[in-house]
């Protein structure tokens, strides 16, 4: 078996052999949680197909919508199991978990009545089930696993959120029902502790199983998580208003239809094929946040075309941005907020022959007044539309961002009387141009102004190296290798890999394994023995402190390859690159055993 087979956890790099000392550098990474399925596929699709997710010989609908819960970031539907007893679905981790440390887990879960039992998620390990959470027997909900079981509060027919910590060194669980969602991780002293006080022998784990596998009844599930920590399953800073946002971070030179980023919504782009482009780099206002590319519309002028989405059906008042970039002023431009049952039901916003004007399908419901935009210039609109009525039924051109309420604008059109509403809620975001070219970019949707007009806060090294390379900017892609070479995209930023020196490739996409010469500015960590003592030194790039670079960097030791721990007697001297990079040099302190290892370790601030 291959080094890389024994730990597949490690991007192991180099070997080097000596009579008294084997040396393996080996690099890791952490920036996301372990998993995540917020059950966005496409409704009632069949469980074993989406997205090669789930796999199992049962299946499960697909339905909306999603479950949803106070503060608790959701997206998507959720998957139900349509008829009781042994409905189970399987997904694979991306890697085996050890029977170390901390564990999170939590998920959504709606019991079709109260006394259903078996409805829940288990841990496996390959075909052996460690430990089960969900509703057991007694209509409680509880956790079963080898080394006994607990029962806690009773179940009822709600949507639940059930949030369990698993902690191996402990031999304990930690399970709460109904957590308060917070910033602030739940206290160990509200939740129901077991098994029965008996410490459980830990595991190693590498699916995950929900399902309903016995009793009688139905269930559903959504927003499963699993991470290293509270903040990994949700307990982070309640949701601001966002209703959904898209910052059109897709490949350059796609098509914007069909594409099915972004958050909130609930369903893919809707636009004419080959007529709008995914161009880099994206358009930018003043401190308005943006990422991601933009969309241009670059058909034939004379030939008008539209794009929609939809997301969750909104009562009330609801705002929407966008920046817009004429390349050819059109004759006519809007932008919709749709009824989500009837999708001709609209409130309009847009320019109209050297007049900016709100409207509504209903009649008597519009206003105007005059505004011409300039040529490749970037503006952002904001408009508004409440479904019960209520005024005002506006448009801003290039308000003030970051602030409460829309100021200083550039210009407005705005209708004060009472508009025809939409009973059927607002759920779709259109645009249409009968001519002109123009440029689209960051487009959101949210319940308050300040949702859709965030100011944003200066990008760190990470998050701009995110942006330039077309990655997302949640980190969801800083461990992936797109060039195939096993260095991962965080790495390759850590360690200045891209660029056009010594050590560097052009593109994130471009192979690059190249290792740090002695006097280098680019590549992955040499090791080395310190001349006379022999022992174990690693060399390394680093970004400054000063360069607001986003990651830390930690050296670790480790003598088996199982446990690594940084060693504080291990000496360090840098030196100076330029004013982003230093050459740092580790010495272990440690007279080398027979074998004795060192890795850097990259983590997302």
């Amino acid at each position: 078996m291959s080094l890389a087979q024994q730990y597949p956890r490690m991007n192991i790099l180099q070997l080097i052999k000596g009579t008294s000392l084997g040396l393996i550098l080996a690099l890791t990474a952490h920036a996301a949680p372990i998993f995540y399925d917020g059950m966005n596929f496409d409704e009632a699709s069949d469980s074993r197909d989406v997205q090669s997710t789930w796999t199992g010989n049962d299946y499960m609908s697909v339905e909306s919508p999603g479950l949803v819960y106070p503060n608790l970031a959701v997206q998507g539907r959720t998957m139900r199991s349509p008829n009781q007893y042994g409905r189970q679905m399987f997904a694979s981790l991306p890697s085996t978990q050890p029977a170390t440390g901390v564990y999170w887990l939590s998920f959504l879960t709606q019991l079709e009545t109260a006394s259903v039992s078996g409805v829940g998620i288990s841990l496996f390990d390959d075909g052996d089930e460690k430990s089960f959470f969900g509703s057991g027997t007694g209509s409680k909900w509880g956790n079963w696993s080898g080394d006994g079981q607990f029962n806690g509060s009773t179940t009822t027919a709600n949507t639940t959120l059930l949030t369990v910590k698993i902690d191996m060194t402990s031999g304990k669980y930690y399970m709460w029902v109904n957590p308060t969602v917070t910033s602030v991780a739940p206290i160990e002293a509200d939740a129901i502790n077991g098994p029965n006080g008996t410490a459980f022998t830990p595991y190693a784990f590498n699916r995950l199983r929900l399902g309903v596998f016995f009793g009688g009844g139905k269930g559903a599930f959504d927003e499963i998580r699993l991470g290293a920590t509270a903040a990994d399953v949700g307990f982070v800073n309640p949701p601001s208003p966002l209703i959904a946002y898209d910052s059109i971070s897709y490949s350059n030179g796609t098509q914007l239809a069909a594409q099915n980023g972004g958050t909130g919504w609930t369903s893919a782009w809707s636009a004419q094929a080959n007529r709008y482009e995914i161009q880099n780099p994206g358009l930018s206002y003043g401190t308005l946040m943006t990422t991601g590319g933009y969309v241009a519309k670059f058909d034939n002028p004379a030939f008008g075309n539209g794009t929609s989405r939809f997301f969750a059906a909104q009562s009330g008042r609801v705002w929407a941005s966008a920046l817009v970039n004429f390349q050819q002023i059109p004759s006519y431009f809007e932008f919709k907020l749709n009824e989500a049952t009837n999708v001709n039901w609209s409130a309009k916003f847009g320019l109209s022959n050297g007049n900016l004007f709100v409207d509504h399908s209903g009649n008597g419901a519009g206003a105007n007044s005059p505004f011409t935009p300039q040529l490749n210039q970037t503006y952002l609109l904001v408009f508004t539309y409440d479904s019960t009525g209520a005024t005002p039924t506006a448009i801003y051109v290039n308000p003030d961002v970051g602030v409460a309420d829309p100021v200083n604008s550039l210009a407005t059109a705005s209708f004060n009387g009472t508009n025809w509403g939409m009973s059927g809620g607002i759920g779709q975001l259109s645009s249409f141009a009968g001519d002109g070219l123009f440029k689209l970019d960051e487009i959101r949707v949210g319940s308050t102004f300040a949702a859709v007009t965030p100011a944003g806060i200066v990008a760190n090294g990470l998050q701009s190296f995110r942006t330039t390379n077309g990655l997302a900017s949640d980190g969801s892609q800083d461990l992936a290798t797109p060039a195939n070479d096993g260095v991962s995209n965080l790495l390759k930023y850590a360690f200045n890999m891209i660029g056009t020196g010594t050590g560097q490739a052009t593109s994130i996409a471009i192979s690059n394994t190249a290792v740090l010469a002695p006097a280098g500015s680019a590549g992955l960590p040499r090791g080395g023995q310190e001349p006379g003592t022999q022992k174990l030194t690693i060399t390394y790039i680093r970004r400054k402190a000063s360069s607001n670079s986003g990651i830390n960097y930690t050296v670790q030791f480790s003598d088996v390859l199982t446990t690594w721990a940084p060693n504080p007697l291990a000496t360090e001297s840098i030196t100076s690159v330029d004013s982003t990079f230093e050459r740092v040099t580790v010495t272990d302190s440690v007279i080398p055993p027979a074998k004795r290892f060192a890795r850097v370790s990259i983590a997302s601030l």
